[in-house]
């Protein structure tokens, strides 16, 4: 009836509306991923290229759709490595905002900067340890972001995940963090103009000293006068 078609009209452009406003936001902002499983026969390529030609190579290679580079295998044949799959899929560790949401991450634009994630993360900011269960007392990503969730009344606003602790962090803000490995998409831009529009993907750690003043006093020597008779 003409009811039912009003209603169903007025859904539809709530829904267009809705894309509309979603469209240019990042899905994977200030999320990072960890401890992700790169099966033997998903990789493709092993190389000692530094990051931006990592990147480069594989997009020129017709087998490559993922690249991952790890700063702390630099030298080696395990510092870049060129993927097969989307191996982002298959991580354990995870961290990110509350109201993020791990699916729409999942499902970024593989053309869009947002492809490249930060992995292997260390976490400094305001932690809520009074709240957290403790380490071993939480399973997976899903019983974290859940843990999170319920929790954000209290002021809990960012989670990170450790597989490697079964450890749930929670944090009151967006915590500072370095990293120590990018990976992405082949078909995401070059990660060099990436950083040059604004989009993060690898933090930066900045590191302010304070000001050293050194003050000299001033000398004065005198010179008694000399008279000559």
């Amino acid at each position: 009836d003409t009811n039912a078609i009003v209603c169903i009209f007025f859904s539809l452009c709530t829904c267009l509306l809705l894309m509309e406003c979603a469209e240019g936001q990042n899905p994977c902002q200030d999320m990072s991923v960890g401890d992700c499983t790169v099966e033997a026969d998903n990789i493709i390529g092993s190389h000692p290229y530094p990051q931006e030609i990592c990147q480069v190579l594989c997009g020129l290679d017709d087998l490559c759709t993922f690249w991952r580079h790890d700063e702390t295998k630099e030298g080696t044949n395990e510092e870049c490595l060129f993927i097969s799959t989307d191996y982002h899929q298959d991580c354990k560790s995870f961290a990110g905002p509350v109201s993020g949401s791990i699916t729409a991450c999942q499902g970024v634009d593989q053309n869009s900067c947002w492809a490249i994630l930060p992995e292997d993360c260390c976490y400094e900011g305001e932690r809520l340890t009074n709240l957290e269960p403790g380490p071993g007392r939480t399973s997976s990503i899903a019983e974290c972001l859940l843990i999170a969730q319920k929790l954000e009344v209290l002021g809990v606003t960012f989670f990170s995940f450790l597989l490697s602790t079964e450890e749930c962090q929670l944090f009151a803000d967006v915590p500072s963090f370095t990293c120590t490995a990018t990976g992405g998409a082949a078909t995401a831009p070059p990660i060099d103009e990436c950083e040059t529009e604004g989009t993060t993907i690898t933090p930066a750690t900045t590191t302010t000293t304070p000001a050293t003043t050194t003050t000299t006093p001033a000398t004065t020597t005198t010179t008694p006068a000399t008279t000559t008779t």
